[in-house]
């Protein structure tokens, strides 16, 4: 009886332990789930603001892209105005030689 009773109470000491290391792990995959959930929040964050950096980027490069056509449009024009005035002046100077 005394050899069941020290079974018995050297059982229920390692159900014990083994409650103790279940409750720690129960504990620690609780907190793992947690990061992991704010992990994953921060990613989805962190992928929606790269999208719209990403948006923002292909504007700017087509504003870029229409301004870099409007300045070689506004040169040419610049140019060719120059280059009539150019020639009033020359037909100025011809006409005050005559």
């Amino acid at each position: 009886m005394k050899k069941l009773k020290r079974e018995k109470s050297l059982l229920q000491s390692a159900l014990r332990g083994v409650n103790q290391e279940l409750k720690r792990l129960q504990t620690s995959k609780k907190s793992a789930t947690r990061k992991l959930k704010d992990t994953k929040t921060s990613l989805q964050d962190t992928q929606t603001k790269e999208s719209k950096l990403r948006d923002q980027l292909n504007m700017l490069i087509t504003r870029e892209t229409k301004l870099g056509r409007r300045k070689t449009e506004l040169k040419n024009k610049l140019d060719s105005i120059s280059t009539k005035l150019d020639k009033v002046v020359r037909l100025k100077d011809d006409l005050k030689n005559i």
